[in-house]
């Protein structure tokens, strides 16, 4: 099936509310595997409250559907209709934002589906113990629940293995990335766009960068946020995502955490820079919590003037 046909079709669609019955009134061939994806039982990811099916022409698209039933959204019909969603997802891309272009947004089979085009990379760092869990072990673990301790070990293992893979593909990035990433931050603010659901599980990361993801259009077009917020609380959402490494530090040894701890210390100077490289000044006293956290009080001393260096620079003009 080409691309082609998949885009133009589902740019037809343009986010108005649709059934699988009137998907139907358009070409069998597309329907058939649009209808299937919305069915399917499978999934080839999953997050805490959404799962996602990759279908299309080498697996180029994505269907995210609400994992469980839901009625359907009072305002749902007024949002979608308007094509509002889908414009505003094409002007922030056009503006240069590291977001995934979204086709379309509906109600069906009691699910809310939206349709993606498919990013490629991977959680910055585990941010879910209940899915991360069910890969691992095969169930879903919750916190401050029990285990054996064979389990606990082994979930400890991976954690450990994935969030410092992560880091380290992290640390070849070069600086573009972490510039176009504060970028986005900086495109959402100026159309009072908040990244409200903040987690290391919604900024994904590959070789070509980083990419956002599960933004809160919805709150933006039924008129709850315009405001552009003040770029302190633009760069504590920027820095935020990335100090958890060491977030399930119950299953982490001490080593583990300093070895994450010392890779932070890079990324986070990867991080100001790219606020630097605005020309924003921080107030440092009010993102130093999460700094201590990603780093350690005795890291962080020791390397503060390392860490923000360019801010010194920009403040000493």
């Amino acid at each position: 099936m080409a691309n082609k046909e998949l885009v133009d079709y589902f740019n037809r669609l343009n986010g108005k509310t649709v059934s699988p019955s009137q998907i139907k009134t358009g070409n069998k061939q597309l329907n058939a595997e649009v209808i299937s994806a919305i069915k399917k039982n499978g999934v080839d990811s999953e997050g805490a409250c959404k799962e996602c099916v990759f279908f299309g022409d080498k697996k180029v698209f994505a269907m995210l559907k609400s994992k469980l039933p839901v009625k359907k959204p009072e305002a749902f019909n007024e949002l979608t209709d308007a094509n509002g969603l889908v414009n505003l997802n094409q002007q922030l891309i056009n503006e240069g934002a590291k977001i995934a272009k979204t086709f379309c947004k509906f109600y069906s089979n009691q699910r809310i589906i939206e349709i993606q085009e498919r990013f490629y990379g991977s959680e910055i760092s585990i941010a879910n113990l209940q899915t991360f869990s069910k890969k691992v072990l095969g169930f879903e673990f919750y916190p401050n629940t029990s285990i054996s301790a064979e389990n606990e070990k082994k979930l400890g293992k991976e954690i450990y293995k994935y969030n410092l893979s992560k880091q380290k593909l992290m640390l070849t990035l070069p600086q573009k990335c972490y510039d176009e990433l504060f970028n986005t931050f900086l495109i959402l603010n100026r159309h009072g766009l908040k990244f409200f659901d903040n987690h290391s599980g919604n900024i994904l990361v590959g070789e070509d960068g980083f990419t956002l993801i599960d933004l809160d259009y919805e709150q933006w077009l039924s008129g709850g946020m315009k405001k552009p917020y003040d770029f302190n609380s633009v760069v504590k959402d920027f820095l935020f995502p990335f100090s958890s490494a060491d977030l399930f530090c119950d299953y982490l040894t001490n080593g583990q955490i300093k070895e994450f701890n010392k890779n932070n210390v890079e990324i986070y100077k990867k991080l100001i820079d790219a606020v630097s490289s605005f020309g924003i000044k921080i107030e440092i006293e009010t993102i130093k919590p999460i700094l201590t956290y990603a780093v350690g009080t005795n890291l962080l001393n020791e390397k503060f003037n390392y860490i923000f260096d360019s801010q010194n620079r920009i403040k000493n003009k």
